[in-house]
Formats: structure tokens, C-alpha cells, sequence
């Protein structure tokens, strides 16, 4: 029970930002936003997690492969990354398992910055066909159909990619689909115009990403909208742009601060230090933390006076 709670405050603590991730309470999904967000360091908590899952339900090897590979090609490690993820995609053929789906993107990613631009654009367009015709669910198809439009920009085929990346955009717009997920699309759309030398194509993009990724209390993310910014004034591109400097609201900065410092603790020793700490925030002397179950509220720690918990659930109630 303890270990399912840290694994639902772990989604939590994602999922209840600015922009809403979307995930699902279990270490696999936290696994895919690290990896989604770039976030090395909290994928490789993550990965402790899946390894024990993995021992106890061989199916999941596949997901482990994934993040193994994803964490390697984080740090930069791409020669691991490359033969965890070509394990991974060996793992069971495209439409068996969701590995094959989510290895194919950092695959091609690794491809190209291997300098295999050839391979990687080969083997884009059969992982195109091959969901296609599995029916790959619309979220990894549209990380796939990404990849291989950066494949094509490192081939040189800028237009193409710039104008698969805009169906994407256009198409995610039309299906009500945003947040990080159509972030990292205009990210991508971003970096090919910051490679044709597009500023009109590379400041709509940006504007898009900066929404979701300069404000977000999420660091990596933050990171990335900057990394993008400084690549563009390296190029003398953004030099006519007006600069979005990146400032997280108090409110975003104080809660990325109380996860970072209870990030590694139990879950009954997190909540209380949570409460503490934001007893301490809100400049209080004493406070409570209720959780709210289907059965109703439930009070999960007190500093300060101790009261009984009926006397507590009522006035949290009231």
C-alpha cells in the first residue's frame, strides 16, 4: 500500500501543474514523463521501480528496456542508449506490446545523432508504415511521425520536415490535444526553423512551446525552452526576437522547492515533511493534511495541537 501511495504521489506531483501531463498512477507512465520532459535524473529514481517490476512480470522487460535506453540517451551515453533501445524494439514486433511504440522515437533520435541520418531516415519511414498499420495509438504515432520529420531535417529535407510538423500541429489543434505533448512538437518544428534560418516559422513555434514549457514548474522543461533561446541567439536568429525570459509564478516556485526536498522520502514521512514545509511557507504555526479517498477526507499528518481525527475530518468539512 505504501509503495502504490508514492507511486500516485509521484504522478500527482507531475500531473497537477500548469498543463496537465495526463498520466496514469504507476511507475511506467512517470517513467514516460521523465523521458518526455528530459529529465535524466528523475527517470533513473524511476528506473529503480521498474526494475523490480520487471523481475515480477516479464512483459514489462520491455517498458524497462525503453527507459534504460531513454536514461542512456539522456546523459549522452549513445552507443548504450542504441543497443537497449534496439532490444527494446526486438522485444515484440510493432502492435504487440506499447515498447515498440515508445522506443522508436529516442531510436531515431540516437540514429541521428550517432551521424547514421541515412539509417535513422530508413528506418523512420518503416516505423511509419509498420503503425500504420498496426494502428499505433494516436499519442505514440504522433511521436513517431515527429522523429522521423527530425530525421529529414538532419538529411537536409527541411521543407519536408517543417511541413509534417505543421500537419501535426494543425491536426493536434483540431483534435483538442495540447500541452506538453503539443510542446515538444513545436519544439521540434522550432529547431527546423532554427536550422533553414526561418525566423517567422521559428518564432511561432517557439511562442507555442514557451506557453507550456517557460512557465512550467517542471525544471527540465524550463531548461529546454532556455537551451532553445540560447541556440537561437548563438545562430544571430533571435537577435529581431523578442526574448520570453522564463519566470515561474511564487506559487510555482514554492511547490517545485517542497518536491525537491521530500522527493526521496517514505510516503508517510513525504506527507508530513510536505506539511511542514508548507506550514513553514505559509508562516503558521501548526496545520493538517487531509487526502481525499473515495471513502471521504482523511487526515494524513497534523503538526501542532493534536485534536481527534473526527474533530479534524469535520472541520476540514465545514
Amino acid at each position: 500500500a505504501a509503495g502504490n501511495c508514492r507511486e500516485k504521489l509521484d504522478t500527482l506531483a507531475i500531473a497537477n501543474t500548469r498543463y496537465n501531463l495526463s498520466v496514469i498512477a504507476c511507475a511506467k507512465d512517470v517513467a514516460q514523463v521523465h523521458a518526455l520532459s528530459g529529465d535524466a535524473t528523475s527517470l533513473g529514481v524511476t528506473l529503480e521501480s521498474l526494475e523490480a517490476t520487471a523481475k515480477r512480470f516479464p512483459l514489462w522487460r520491455g517498458q524497462l528496456l525503453v527507459y534504460r535506453g531513454e536514461y542512456a540517451r539522456l546523459v549522452g551515453d549513445l552507443t548504450l542508449a542504441k543497443e537497449l533501445l534496439e532490444e527494446a524494439l526486438a522485444f515484440a514486433p510493432a502492435g504487440e506490446n506499447y515498447s515498440w511504440a515508445k522506443a522508436v522515437p529516442p531510436y531515431i533520435d540516437v540514429l541521428v545523432r550517432l551521424g547514421q541520418v541515412k539509417e535513422a531516415v530508413e528506418f523512420a519511414e518503416r516505423a511509419v508504415a509498420d503503425s500504420a498499420r498496426v494502428n499505433v495509438a494516436p499519442v505514440y504515432r504522433r511521436q513517431i511521425d515527429s522523429a522521423q520529420a527530425m530525421a529529414w531535417a538532419a538529411d537536409g529535407q527541411l521543407d519536408r520536415a517543417g511541413e509534417r510538423l505543421d500537419e501535426l500541429l494543425t491536426a493536434a489543434a483540431k483534435q483538442g490535444v495540447r500541452g506538453v505533448t503539443v510542446a515538444v512538437i513545436e519544439e521540434a518544428r522550432a529547431r527546423v526553423a532554427l536550422l533553414a534560418g526561418d525566423s517567422e516559422a521559428f518564432e511561432n513555434a517557439s511562442r507555442g512551446m514557451s506557453r507550456v514549457f517557460a512557465n512550467h514548474d517542471h525544471p527540465a522543461l524550463v531548461t529546454r525552452y532556455r537551451r532553445l533561446i540560447d541556440d537561437a541567439s548563438q545562430s544571430g536568429l533571435s537577435q529581431s526576437l523578442t526574448a520570453r525570459s522564463p519566470l515561474p509564478s511564487p506559487a510555482l516556485v514554492q511547490a517545485r522547492e517542497i518536491r525537491e526536498r521530500i522527493d526521496h522520502t517514505v510516503s508517510d514521512v513525504r506527507m508530513r515533511r510536505a506539511l511542514e514545509l508548507l506550514i513553514e511557507h505559509c508562516k503558521a504555526d501548526q496545520g493538517h493534511l487531509f487526502l481525499v479517498r473515495d471513502t471521504g477526507l482523511e487526515c494524513a499528518a497534523s503538526v501542532g495541537e493534536v485534536a481527534a481525527s473526527t474533530q479534524l475530518v469535520d472541520f476540514a468539512q465545514s
